[in-house]
């Protein structure tokens, strides 16, 4: 049984990378490793009451945070949602069968990471996301635009290929040319139109 629900784990989390999990393009450009420094001199910094140190990893905790800012959840909302979102428990590197951190524990990492003075990574950071989405959104919208123009370059070429095979190549070349012709003596009259209106 525990083995199919970790096939079924691996299976799940393929799909959401086909569908595109935003949360795994951020892990992928930033490099969660650079914070490490900062976050463990603010846990060990001895703090006024708020307790020991959080017995999880400092960089997963500090995602935990990342996570709760962009979708705007509790504290409760944020430990209820990595138990039941495989798409936040892959972003924090936690498998079905971890413990996940409490609100209290969150919470208590928050506070201790505002009374170190470095809370304010989070601004930046929800900055740099929000640039990142919408520079994918217009990527997308570029991508379909070029799809679209492909598949009538496409057809342009289909119905191309029907003409030669109806009426023979030579016939087709020599109408295009003459299309083409037509065309650049076209412009040549506008432009002579247009240079006669700017000499009056």
């Amino acid at each position: 049984m525990e083995q199919m629900s970790v096939f079924s784990s691996i299976g799940r989390e393929e799909k959401l990378s086909k569908l595109g999990d935003n949360l795994e393009l951020l892990n992928k450009l930033i490099v969660w490793e650079m914070f490490r420094p900062t976050l463990e001199k603010a846990v060990m910094k001895p703090s006024r009451g708020m307790g020991g140190r959080p017995r999880y990893d400092v960089v997963m905790m500090f995602k935990i945070l990342v996570l709760a800012r962009l979708y705007n959840l509790s504290d409760d909302q944020t430990e209820y949602q990595i138990n039941d979102r495989i798409s936040f428990m892959r972003f924090l590197g936690l498998g079905l069968g971890n413990t996940v951190p409490d609100a209290k524990t969150i919470w208590l990492f928050r506070e201790m990471l505002k009374e170190a003075g470095v809370i304010n990574s989070f601004n930046r950071l929800r900055g740099d996301y929000d640039r990142l989405q919408q520079r994918y959104a217009s990527l997308d919208a570029s991508f379909d635009r070029l799809a679209e123009e492909n598949k009538s370059l496409k057809q342009v070429a289909a119905d191309y290929d029907a003409l030669c095979r109806g009426y023979g190549a030579d016939r087709v070349e020599e109408q295009v040319r003459a299309i083409r012709e037509r065309e650049e003596e076209q412009k040549r009259q506008r432009r002579m139109q247009r240079q006669r209106h700017q000499v009056r």
